[in-house]
């Protein structure tokens, strides 16, 4: 007697499941930002260590469009190897500049995003079993 298709499509999901859950997502990775809205500005976050932080002028990174001001880079490539806080503008050691920094127009809104790659991830493409943390803070230029 062969099984009917149902049964062997829900096995079929039941054995991908596990596969799944390699890497499920862990809330004590994602960041927690903040910013002492000094001039410069200075950035801070928990845990230690990023992939990526940038500013963007306006109050959101939603829309895509928000032009960026400011962004840096982990010297490594997906890694958190970002060191803070850092101080808009100061291009710390383990980062490289990807957008130069425009000056901040006092009164002006802007948003600041840091972005932490899974540090218990591997792999790219159809095998990345590697989540994506990030946190966002809006702030007003001094």
């Amino acid at each position: 007697m062969r099984p009917a298709l149902p049964t062997l499509l829900a096995a079929a999901v039941l054995t991908a499941l596990p596969a799944c859950d390699q890497n499920p997502f862990d809330r004590a990775q994602v960041p927690v930002l903040s910013v002492a809205n000094g001039t410069p500005p200075v950035f801070s976050w928990t845990p230690a260590g990023a992939s990526f932080f940038r500013v963007f002028r306006g109050g959101s990174t939603r829309d895509g469009l928000a032009p960026i001001v400011w962004a840096v880079l982990a010297k490594t490539p997906r890694s958190n190897g970002l060191a803070g806080p850092i101080t808009y503008g100061v291009v710390p050691a383990t980062a490289d500049e990807n957008v130069p920094a425009q000056a901040l127009v006092a009164g002006q809104t802007y948003t600041a995003e840091l972005v932490r790659h899974d540090p218990k991830g591997t792999g790219d493409g159809f095998t990345n079993t590697s989540n994506t943390y990030r946190d966002t803070v809006v702030f007003v230029a001094r």
